[in-house]
């Protein structure tokens, strides 16, 4: 069976911003400049089109596609009592589709180590708890 965990990162180990990013410019140097791969596929750089003030669109707040998701949950939340609890109607008998709602009382497996985790029953979607690392996985592979 073909597995992969993936281990997921911190904040604190991750570039947060575009100038953070390691193949990126150090700073903004040119108004109106778009950023684009460079020529050897390794980097990217800044770029201007001839005759264009930018190089890239922008959505703001105010547009259709920027407002759909409030709108979207604003119906629900206008609709009254539209919850229903997972165990409403009894415990949940197999795999329940979240579809965007808050998960909480999530198992979260937590193993010694990477000898450990190989040996869990791998699903797409689980997670675990590395303690010789102190850090959490995801298996995103099981075939």
């Amino acid at each position: 069976m073909a597995v992969t965990w993936k281990k997921l990162a911190f904040l604190d180990e991750v570039a947060t911003t575009f100038l953070g990013l390691s193949d990126t410019p150090a700073s903004y140097a040119t108004a109106g400049a778009y950023y684009k791969v460079n020529a050897g596929q390794t980097a990217v750089e800044e770029g201007l089109v001839a005759g264009v003030a930018s190089g890239l669109a922008t959505l703001d707040a105010a547009s259709v596609c920027a407002q759909a998701p409030k709108l979207h949950a604003a119906a629900h939340k206008s609709a009254g009592a539209d919850v229903i609890k997972l165990n409403e109607f009894g415990d949940p008998t197999a795999a329940v589709a979240m579809d965007g709602q808050q998960l909480t009382n999530h198992v979260i497996h937590t193993v010694a180590d990477n000898t450990a985790m190989l040996a869990l029953a791998a699903v797409v979607g689980k997670m675990c708890w590395r303690t010789d690392e102190l850090h959490p996985y995801v298996c995103t592979v099981a075939v």
